[in-house]
């Protein structure tokens, strides 16, 4: 059973909008990017109207009718959603039809990039069945597609005349370019070029269904402007929490925040520790590194070198901000623009990051982040600022100024509910 109850009607008159997502709030260690951009979707769409929720959820099998049950109790306590709640599986035994039905349309973009690569997971022959039949019997006012895995299915199953609005916070195809260029592999690396190519494909056929795609930055904008030049597309931002006045840090502390169990963040992280760490150890003696994250714990960390602390998950980091002096984002490879670095800035703290870390975001380099992409420059800036306290408190200064500019919960908010708002409204 995959329907909860009987459909209900507009309520009091206002919009239903229907959210498709391949994301589901399991536990309340789920707070990477992808979860916090959903979550400040959700908000917007709960001001505008009774939100309805699609779920592709589990993997390999029938949801039984308990778990369903359970997994609608715990949407709504972690979202608060008001309407219904609904699921998809995903992964289920397909008969010799549906294989070279789904090869059709695979053919025709129909294709998500779940775990990097390309999948039809969400956009298979019963998937795109089911939607379409919730479509319609729902009658939404609004589809929002979170993510290109969703909008596959929408383009399959071409269930209504309705706005689709598309949020695309990576560009895939870029993320697969580097997923290449750093792969070792001879093999690996042109399967992955391949599946570039096709994520071009499903880019520019899910972006010409669509009503409105949007993206993080205009960096990714003008990427996906080069797939397809007709493409309506707007650029609204990723936000982080903002918790005041934080004084700058007395002790020379620096500190990445990440979700180990991704694959940059993981790269990162051991880069920082086995290579750049040593480095600034040697010059700033009593410097610490402290490590944040789900499964951090589990990397292996060279522990020989002092100095460094493995915090593991942390549900709460207004502490950790507080006692950083810096906050380091060695990550050289992915796509979509760095929470960890939004939040840094808008808590005041000084960054060091990658080109590849801070692009797209809007801070300039040199007064309010620093940019540095070899071990030997990298470890030079975080010395540098992890040995001065005013240096470092006047590049947080800045970068807090311009995070709070473009980058506050406000601003986004606001920005989000203004496109929605022309998709709504008659003959938008």
């Amino acid at each position: 059973m995959t329907v909860e109850g009987d459909l209900r009607s507009h309520a009091g008159g206002r919009p239903r909008l229907l959210l498709l997502t391949e994301y589901f709030p399991w536990n309340s260690q789920a707070v990477f990017g992808a979860i916090q951009r959903l979550r400040r979707h959700i908000a917007v769409l709960q001001e505008l109207g009774v939100v309805d929720v699609v779920f592709f959820w589990p993997e390999g099998r029938e949801p039984s009718t308990e778990e369903i049950a359970d997994w609608q109790a715990t949407a709504r306590s972690a979202w608060e959603l008001d309407g219904r709640i609904l699921f998809v599986p995903v992964g289920l035994p397909r008969t010799l039809i549906d294989w070279l039905l789904d090869l059709v349309w695979a053919c025709r973009g129909a294709i998500g990039f779940f775990r990097v690569q390309p999948s039809m997971r969400t956009s298979g022959r019963r998937q795109a069945r089911l939607v379409r039949g919730f479509v319609k019997n729902l009658s939404p006012d609004l589809i929002f597609a979170h993510r290109m895995g969703t909008g596959a299915v929408l383009l399959r199953a071409r269930p209504t005349p309705c706005p689709v609005i598309l949020d695309m916070d990576d560009v895939e195809h870029i993320k697969l370019e580097r997923f290449a260029e750093g792969s070792r592999s001879l093999r690996r690396r042109p399967r992955i070029l391949l599946w570039r190519v096709a994520a071009r494909l499903a880019e520019r056929r899910i972006m010409a269904m669509a009503s409105r795609v949007l993206v993080c930055s205009e960096l990714d904008r003008n990427r996906l402007l080069q797939v397809d030049p007709s493409a309506k597309i707007a650029v609204v931002p990723n936000s982080a929490a903002d918790f005041g006045y934080l004084p700058p840090a007395d002790a020379p502390t620096a500190v990445f925040v990440g979700i180990a169990l991704y694959g940059p963040n993981r790269e990162a992280i051991l880069w920082l520790a086995r290579e750049i760490w040593p480095r600034i150890r040697s010059a700033v003696p009593d410097a610490q590194l402290l490590i944040v994250g789900e499964g951090s714990e589990k990397l292996p960390i060279p522990y020989d070198c002092p100095g460094i602390g493995v915090l593991g998950f942390m549900p709460d980091l207004e502490d950790v901000y507080r006692d950083a002096r810096l906050v380091v984002c060695p990550i050289r490879r992915g796509a979509g623009t760095r929470i960890k670095i939004i939040e840094a800035a808008l808590n005041g703290r000084a960054v060091v990051s990658t080109r590849v870390g801070a692009e797209g975001l809007t801070f300039q380099e040199g007064s309010e982040i620093l940019l540095a992409d070899t071990t030997s420059e990298f470890a030079e800036l975080c010395v540098k600022a992890l040995s001065d306290r005013e240096y470092a408190a006047a590049i947080g200064h800045a970068a807090q100024q311009r995070a709070r500019s473009d980058y506050s919960r406000e601003r986004v908010h606001s920005t989000l509910l203004a496109v929605l708002r022309q998709h709504l409204a008659p003959g938008g």
